[in-house]
């Protein structure tokens, strides 16, 4: 064997050498990319109220109007989303049904940030001076993209009457309505 011919042979090693390190680069790129698309699709979508809140309307004096509009987070839609709304009515301290959970919100649709859906219903008769006195429940479901992972929601709301808003309710209060959920076999 010549000298020649073993710097040949060095030459083919290191030529082989940078072809595996070359694909070893390439693989480590694609497959970091393949499993940063992965979390971002199955990643927990979010839903919640869209920006424009609650809103209600008194139709005549003894209608009121309810819209209740729900979005999906930023990053991520919701899928196969199910909703449905009740109402519930605070008579001297004490929980009453005054609408209750109903399939109003479309089935199986699919949410995004852009594009909500709403839920409507008109309760009569009450005012819209009662507003005070009323708890908004929102229960259901939905899935991630892949449909392999199902998430809960159980969302309530009461109304606010300094800022003229609908807020979640907290604390003992949030823990005492669903307890009367629970109670009165709502969930």
């Amino acid at each position: 064997m010549t000298y020649q011919s073993l710097q040949t042979i060095s030459q083919i090693i290191m030529a082989t050498g940078l072809v595996v390190a070359a694909l070893g680069g390439f693989g480590s790129y694609y497959f970091e990319k393949k499993q940063d698309l992965k979390k971002v699709t199955e990643s927990k979508p979010i839903i919640d109220l869209c920006r424009r809140g609650i809103s209600v309307k008194e139709i005549d004096n003894k209608t009121v109007h309810f819209d209740i509009p729900y979005c999906s987070g930023k990053n991520t839609n919701a899928h196969n989303v199910n909703l449905l709304p009740a109402v519930l009515i605070r008579i001297n301290g004490k929980l009453k049904v005054a609408h209750p959970f109903s399939d109003d919100f479309p089935e199986n649709i699919t949410l995004s940030y852009e594009t909500g859906k709403a839920m409507f219903f008109n309760l009569s008769p009450l005012k819209i001076s009662e507003l005070e006195n009323l708890i908004i429940c929102v229960k259901g479901s939905y899935t991630n993209e892949s449909a392999s992972k199902t998430f809960k929601v159980l969302d309530i709301y009461k109304f606010n009457s300094l800022e003229k808003t609908w807020v979640r309710t907290m604390g003992t209060e949030d823990k005492d309505i669903r307890e009367y959920l629970n109670d009165k076999k709502l969930l």
